[in-house]
């Protein structure tokens, strides 16, 4: 008999490595992982010796019940606070004021791509949870 922390183990898998569309209105393309914070800024900046620590979900194969479900994981800069929310062609087109060389990190628009790109990531983790509920 399988155990139920497996079963939502292999849930949780499955929605992560699932297809996601851009969420772009009318673009079908497959998503990217999207950094929340640009890679080549601050988070290179932040990052020791390539790598940043996260809140994560603790591996569901090993649940107990004494053991909080979250823990504080190394995560690699490239996989560190990336959801696949956009196709590589708007995350680099609608991005690109934010991302170039010189970047004005206080400006109006800057703030608006910022704050846009979050408010797609909590879309996507919430259809993620959605899907991982269904």
């Amino acid at each position: 008999m399988t155990k139920p922390q497996n079963i939502i183990a292999q849930i949780i898998k499955n929605v992560k490595n699932k297809n996601w569309d851009c969420l772009v209105d009318d673009c079908e393309t497959n998503a990217i992982n999207s950094h929340l914070i640009q890679q080549n800024g601050l988070l290179s900046n932040i990052a020791v010796k390539g790598h940043l620590i996260e809140l994560k979900m603790s591996d569901a194969y090993k649940w107990s019940k004494n053991d909080s479900p979250y823990v504080f994981k190394l995560s690699g800069i490239r996989q560190a606070l990336s959801y696949k929310v956009f196709c590589n062609e708007h995350d680099t087109e609608i991005f690109e004021p934010i991302e170039k060389t010189e970047k004005d990190l206080e400006s109006y628009e800057a703030f608006l791509l910022v704050s846009y790109k979050a408010v797609c990531v909590d879309i996507i983790k919430k259809l993620m949870n959605i899907e991982k509920h269904n």
